[in-house]
């Protein structure tokens, strides 16, 4: 794949895109079938993008939105699902869809898997914003609706990003009628999951209590063909085993006074998905000798291939005080979590490369803001506090099998620090033997802003809205300790900080940085009428430095990465025509980025760099009711990511690459039909095709590791009844693609790691709503 560098090309097959075009979440029924929406236009969609109250037409941001009725009928149950489902977003790991990470206009993680690094994409669950990623995937339930807001947030939310944010809104007591619902789904590989939610109204309009779970579990779909007695367990790999809750208490003493109280907890502990690795040497097998030959795409040999736990627990108050023209918020949020996962990072049988990777998070967030409304112009001005404290401790094992063929072998592991050389640690003339690191740390980041913007009216036409905001983040790295273990488990050496034989007296390594930024934001917004604008925007995006935590050989490994920049310019259109029936939104945007965090893996460590970049981009969306019981929707992004001139890493040239997941062409094309009626319900088919462009898995745009372009069918059938009863038969890549979402460079094991995405599953699925 080449980047597209012919600008006027890529804006021109933008503009010849002629077919009806989506905007995701415009839904127009409800979930008791009742139609009037097919017949008075699409939905209006209201979202809390800029911390208010607007349309989602209204805003002069780009963002895409879907409402909690239409995750569950576009088979979106998870965050892994958005990918596809909006233009320009990626989302894939490579420990399962509860730690996703998320690309927007090829802004995103990649392939990092650094603990102490935060996303470049905001995510706020309830406003409360979730640093960890492992915390991201186990909350996707009874949902109110999801938003993605795309471009820096370098105004208004509370940990600035540079990418984008995704808002997760769960649903809250109504504090009147209720909206109670079960439902049961069961699919191939034994698939099944029970979700529902139960609200009590103590007293009208003042009292309320909502209580939502899901369940959801599934058989492995990659068979364990490991040899009896190889692996630690006889499960398949690549389950879903999760478990969630949640109670949210709603109290409303007066109109101007609104406290919502959310708690929750979640468990995921599947058997993760195993590598499937490609051999790059002649043989055709790994660094020790081992081949998949004779092995199906759907099935893996891992010797350490375990359970990937993920659990979280937490709360949130948002408290809102209304005082004349005034209203005061405050958002305080609090989450405890816990990551511990076995990884099999060669996929066979050998002792190549394995990780049991152990994470404890916690975070404190305040956000105070209060909201202006006067006669031209609105206001708002805030304070935020937020603190998140990271605690590792991995152990990483790499070449095992060179001592499991030689036991007698001193122990000699090839460590490349100059303190390990000259001490005789690691003998260059000697025989090798494998690495075992057991590696902590501790990373303590607090972040602290003011910010405030301003929206004003020019004339009744044109608006201007003004906003900055000052960061200031402090980052202490403490209790660093890596120790080296012979083949029987006994210490032999650190290598964080160095001693050689060990000494326990050598302490532990400490670091600490600090930085701040001033970002914020202008935008123009000219309406044209009550149904169309246009918006030209500057935004300034800032990401917080971190240190290199995955990191075990030497102290060298250990620094701190400076943080990103971004300055963003973006010129859209939103519009509604017809009636109502039509909708059309559409920008064009270009991002100049400067020292972007990118994972570099170097043997087995893991590196953070900082390079620059450029990103170019069109996304044009849109809804078309073409008749009261057909809607048609579709999406199409676009993307022109180039690394700067001269960008050295690892002594390679990498200018001119495109950034990693980040597709030249997205397009999403997906129906809404009502094809039968009775007097008692409506049966409705929900096509949907999902295209992706080809991408590459990281900077140096190695032909080995891309993903081709390919498609994904998607599809459900369904009756519902006015009653609020509704039964569903659903499939997800009904054609069984095989696609490898994320990837990596492991040549030094002699292979390379892909991840497998999703074959098809289908099922059946049952509702109910009271």
């Amino acid at each position: 794949m080449k980047p597209i560098h012919n600008k006027k090309c890529l804006f021109a097959t933008l503009i010849s895109a002629t077919s009806p075009l989506w905007s995701p979440g415009l839904h127009a029924q409800d979930a008791t079938g009742n139609r009037e929406g097919y017949r008075s236009g699409i939905e209006e969609v209201v979202v809390t993008a800029r911390r208010k109250e607007e349309r989602l037409q209204d805003v002069p941001v780009t963002i895409n939105a879907i409402d909690g009725g239409m995750l569950m009928e576009r088979g979106i149950f998870n965050t892994e699902d958005l990918m596809g489902a909006i233009p320009n977003v990626q989302i894939s790991s490579f420990v399962g869809s509860a730690t996703p990470n998320i690309t927007i206009r090829g802004v995103g993680v990649g392939s990092e898997f650094n603990a102490s690094a935060t996303s470049p994409i905001g995510v706020y669950i309830d406003e409360d914003y979730q640093a960890f990623r492992p915390a991201h995937g186990v909350q996707f339930f009874d949902l109110e609706r999801v938003e993605v807001v795309k471009g820096p947030q370098g105004t208004l939310y509370g940990r600035n990003t540079t990418g984008g944010a995704l808002n997760i809104i769960s649903k809250k007591p109504s504090l009147g009628e209720s909206d109670d619902y079960v439902t049961a789904r069961y699919g191939n590989y034994n698939a099944y999951t029970l979700e529902g939610a139960k609200e009590f109204t103590l007293v009208p309009d003042v009292l309320g209590v909502r209580f939502a779970g899901n369940l959801s579990k599934a058989d492995g779909f990659i068979e364990n063909e490991s040899p009896n007695g190889v692996n630690v367990t006889n499960d398949d790999f690549g389950q879903t085993d999760s478990t969630s809750a949640r109670l949210t208490v709603r109290y409303k003493p007066t109109e101007s006074l609104d406290f919502v109280l959310k708690t929750y907890w979640a468990e995921s502990d599947p058997v993760g998905t195993p590598p499937i690795m490609k051999s790059i040497l002649p043989s055709g097998g790994d660094a020790s000798g081992y081949s998949r030959a004779g092995l199906d795409k759907d099935e893996a040999q891992p010797n350490s291939q375990g359970e990937m736990l993920n659990r979280t627990k937490g709360a949130v108050l948002r408290a809102t005080v209304a005082l004349g023209d005034a209203v005061v918020t405050s958002v305080t949020g609090y989450n405890d979590s816990l990551y511990d996962v076995q990884i099999d990072c060669d996929g066979g049988i050998n002792n190549i490369c394995n990780h049991n990777l152990i994470t404890e998070y916690e975070h404190f967030n305040e956000d105070l803001r209060v909201n202006f409304t006067f006669d031209r112009w609105d206001a708002i001005i805030g304070l935020y506090y937020g603190e998140q404290t990271v605690e590792s401790d991995n152990s990483l094992n790499y070449f095992g099998f060179i001592e499991d063929f030689f036991p007698s072998i001193p122990f000699n592991p090839p460590i490349g620090s100059p303190d390990a050389i000259s001490s005789g640690l690691f003998d260059p003339t000697a025989p090798i033997t494998g690495i075992h690191a057991q590696q902590r740390f501790e990373q303590v980041s607090i972040a602290k802003a003011i910010y405030g913007e301003v929206n004003y009216e020019l004339t009744e036409s044109l608006d201007l809205t003004l906003g900055a905001r000052w960061t200031k983040d402090e980052t202490e790295y403490n209790d660093a300790l890596t120790v080296l273990k012979d083949n029987s488990g006994n210490i032999r050496a650190s290598t964080i900080p160095f001693s050689f034989p060990f000494d326990s007296s050598v302490g532990f390594l400490e670091r600490d940085a600090d930085t701040d930024e001033l970002t914020g934001r202008v935008i123009l917004d000219y309406k044209f009428g009550d149904d169309a604008h246009a918006f030209a925007s500057y935004s300034r995006g800032y990401r917080s430095g971190a240190f290199n935590g995955f990191a075990y050989q030497s102290v060298e490994q250990i620094y701190f990465v400076e943080p990103e920049i971004v300055d963003a310019y973006e010129i859209g259109v939103k519009s509604r025509l017809g009636d109502g029936r039509y909708q059309l939104n559409g920008s064009i945007f270009y991002y100049d980025y400067q020292d972007q965090q990118v994972q570099e893996v170097i043997g087995a460590i893991g590196f953070l760099r900082s390079i620059s970049g450029e990103v170019r981009g069109a996304e044009l969306e849109a809804v078309a009711q073409i008749t009261p019981d057909l809607t048609v929707n579709s999406s199409l992004g676009l993307l022109d990511t180039e690394y700067d001139d001269d960008q050295i890493i690892s002594g390679k040239d990498v200018g001119g690459n495109s950034w990693p997941f980040a597709p030249e062409m997205t397009f999403n094309i997906h129906a809404d039909w009502i094809f039968a009626e009775t007097e008692r319900g409506v049966f409705r088919l929900m096509p949907e095709a999902q295209y992706s462009d080809s991408y590459y898995y990281d900077i140096f745009n190695v032909s080995a590791l891309e993903q081709e372009s390919y498609w994904l069918m998607n599809g459900r059938i369904s009756y519902e009844d006015n009653r609020g009863f509704s039964v569903a038969i659903w499939g997800k890549n009904i054609t069984d693609k095989y696609y490898e979402p994320w990837g990596a460079d492991t040549a030094d094991f002699g292979a390379n790691y892909y991840i497998r995405g999703m074959p098809r599953t289908y099922g059946i699925e049952f509702s109910m709503r009271f």
